[in-house]
C-alpha cells in the first residue's frame, strides 16, 4: 500500500466517521431498545429488539411496568415501619404492610398512553409470574436506567478534541515537527487517534447498528498507520510477521466489536476490554517492531544522531 493510498484510505474513514456522527446528532436519538404499551390497568413491554441494549440487560416482551420516569404504576406490598409516637418514644411500633395487595394505580387511558409514548430514561420492571406471586420478602424486581439524550449530548463534546487531534495533528507531522520520518504518515497517524473520539456520538446511541459500525470504523481507522508503521521495518521477514498480525489484530477487533453488542451486560466489561486492546494493538505491535531496540550507541554516533536512531525515536 503506496502513501496515496494510506492517505486516502486514512481520510476517507475519518470524514465518513464524523459525517455518521453529525448525522446521529442532528437526526438520530438514543435507542433503549424495548418498547411499552398500555394493557389492562398499567404497561407491559411489547418489544425488545434483538442486541439492544435492553436486551442485555435482560428486558424481556410481556414484564410488566411497575413504574417508569419515576412514575409509579403498580405499587408492591412491603413492609413499613411506623414513625415513633412522640409522647412515647421508647415504645416499638410493630412493622406493617403496605398495600397489603398488589395494587395498581389508578390512571386514565390517555395519561397511560401518553407514558408509553414516552423516552424511557429509567424504569422498574417485573414478570408477570413473580408479579402475581410477589410478597414482601420477595426478590427481585428489574431496573434498567439509561441516559437518553444527554448521552449523546455529551459525547458530541468529543468532537471538538478530535477534529483538533486531526487537523492539528496532521498540520504538526506533515511540517516535520516531529521528525521527517512521521511526514508520510502524518495523515494515517493523525486519524488513528482521532477517529475515536470521532464515532463518540454513535456509540452513545446504544443502537447495535451504530455501535457496531463505530467500531469497524475504529478498527480500520488504525490500518493504515499500523501498515505504514510495517513498511518501515527492515527485516522482510519481521515485516512479513507483522503484516500478519496487522490482519490478526483486525479480524479480533472485529470480532470484539460484535461481541460488545451480544455479550449480556454483566460480562460486558470484559468484551470492552478485547475490543480496545485488540485495536490498539493494531498499530503498536508494528509500531514497536519499526522503533527497535533504541539503545545509546543506536540513537548517538560520534556526537551525531544517526538516521536509525533518528527514525527509532519518532516512532
Amino acid at each position: 500500500m503506496d502513501k496515496q493510498a494510506r492517505d486516502w484510505i486514512a481520510g476517507a474513514v475519518a470524514a465518513v466517521s464524523l459525517a455518521l456522527s453529525l448525522v446521529v446528532l442532528l437526526f438520530g436519538g438514543y435507542d433503549p431498545g424495548f418498547t411499552v404499551a398500555p394493557s389492562d390497568d398499567g404497561l407491559v413491554v411489547t418489544q425488545v429488539a434483538a442486541y439492544s441494549q435492553a436486551a442485555r440487560d435482560g428486558v424481556q416482551p410481556g414484564m410488566r411496568v411497575i413504574s417508569l420516569n419515576d412514575h409509579i404504576l403498580i405499587r408492591l406490598p412491603a413492609l413499613t415501619y411506623p414513625e415513633p409516637d412522640p409522647a412515647n418514644p421508647d415504645l416499638e411500633k410493630p412493622a406493617v404492610i403496605e398495600p397489603s395487595v398488589v395494587t395498581p394505580e389508578v390512571i386514565s387511558a390517555d395519561e397511560l398512553y401518553r407514558l408509553s409514548q414516552s423516552r424511557i430514561d429509567r424504569a422498574d420492571l417485573i414478570r408477570p409470574a413473580d408479579l402475581d406471586n410477589w410478597t414482601p420478602d420477595s426478590c427481585c424486581f428489574l431496573s434498567v436506567y439509561y441516559p437518553g439524550s444527554g448521552s449523546i449530548n455529551q459525547a458530541s463534546l468529543a468532537l471538538l478534541p478530535g477534529l483538533a487531534i486531526m487537523f492539528g495533528g496532521v498540520w504538526w507531522l506533515s511540517r516535520g515537527r516531529a521528525g521527517d520520518t512521521l511526514r508520510t504518515i502524518a495523515i494515517p497517524a493523525a486519524t488513528a487517534t482521532a477517529t475515536p473520539l470521532l464515532v463518540q456520538p454513535m456509540l452513545a446511541t446504544f443502537s447495535a447498528g451504530l455501535v457496531i459500525v463505530a467500531g469497524l470504523f475504529t478498527v480500520a481507522a488504525m490500518i493504515p498507520l499500523a501498515v505504514g508503521l510495517a513498511e518501515r521495518i527492515e527485516d522482510v521477514s519481521d515485516r512479513r510477521m507483522n503484516l500478519v498480525a496487522i490482519g490478526v489484530f483486525s479480524v479480533v477487533g472485529i470480532v470484539s466489536v460484535l461481541l460488545v453488542v451480544t455479550t449480556d451486560a454483566v460480562n460486558v466489561a470484559g468484551a470492552v476490554i478485547l475490543r480496545w486492546a485488540s485495536i490498539g494493538a493494531i498499530p503498536l505491535i508494528p509500531g514497536l517492531s519499526a522503533a527497535g531496540p533504541i539503545g545509546i550507541s543506536g540513537v548517538r554516533g560520534r556526537g551525531r544522531a544517526t538516521p536509525r536512531g533518528r527514525q527509532s525515536t519518532a516512532v
